[in-house]
């Protein structure tokens, strides 16, 4: 039974999304073990997935692995899913897969044409900012991004990389104001690091409304990557006004997760 919400391709890679009225509350900060999957066993029996990764991604730390990285195995519906451990991002070779939950954080998908990898990554707010180290003058991660992190662990050429990015809250609903009680500093240093090294496209509107685009600046940190502008693609969903999406931020259909699934063919 096909219950997907949205479904895209990319190459040869494959890319389905499933949102509302799936929650797959059970799975949040998870992967525990096999019961936990019960949710998600109609849709790898519909994905035919012989395997799928599934990394913890609410640290946000902008970490890399590849499927040598997963310490736990569980088999769930006739699929071997692999899941311990916390990574922003999973490489796949062929024939690999990986699912990732999100509310309104985007996935950036990288497929390498010339070798035929991919790379399935969460890009929270977090995941593409040192916001720690924002916040403390510094830097408290070897990359600043996810971004980053997966050119430097791959260490593929640039130019054969393509992107999509998909299912993520539009900037008119990603405010970080500057009088926001308690993160009024840390606000007006975030913008302003975004807007001293990304460009004003970054953010929308007003600097002091801290309206962040994450399109904009994550396709702005592939560029600087070397990336060329033309092979970055976005989807344009918003989870906040979207239906058939959950989102953090829109209170009125904030109690479920969802599911980004990422099949290297």
């Amino acid at each position: 039974m096909d219950t997907s919400t949205v479904e895209y391709s990319l190459g040869l890679v494959r890319i389905v999304a499933y949102g509302r009225p799936h929650t797959f509350g059970e799975l949040n900060r998870g992967w525990k073990d096999a019961d936990s999957f019960d949710e998600v066993v109609p849709i790898l029996h519909y994905l035919n997935l012989k395997n799928m990764a599934a990394p913890q991604v609410h640290k946000f730390n902008a970490k890399v692995g590849t499927y040598a990285d997963f310490p736990a195995r569980f088999s769930v519906g006739g699929c071997e899913v692999l899941t311990g451990t916390q990574l922003d991002a999973v490489v796949l070779q062929k024939g690999q897969a990986a699912g990732i939950l999100t509310r309104d954080c985007p996935t950036i998908v990288f497929y390498n044409g010339k070798t035929g990898e991919v790379v399935i990554a969460h890009a929270g707010r977090d995941s593409v900012l040192d916001r720690k180290g924002i916040a403390a003058d510094g830097q408290t991660r070897q990359y600043e991004s996810v971004v980053f992190s997966v050119l430097a662990f791959t260490g593929w050429n640039p130019k054969d990389i393509s992107i999509l990015v998909c299912i993520g809250i539009g900037a008119e609903h990603f405010s970080h104001p500057f009088d926001y009680p308690l993160f009024e500093s840390l606000n007006k240093k975030m913008i302003g690091w975004i807007l001293q090294n990304y460009g004003s496209e970054c953010v929308a509107g007003e600097p002091e409304e801290g309206k962040i685009d994450l399109f904009a600046l994550i396709k702005n940190q592939c560029i600087k990557a070397g990336i060329p502008s033309g092979h970055i693609q976005h989807d344009g969903v918003d989870t906040y006004t979207d239906p058939r999406f959950w989102s953090t931020r829109n209170k009125t259909k904030n109690n479920g997760l969802n599911l980004i699934v990422v099949i290297n063919k």
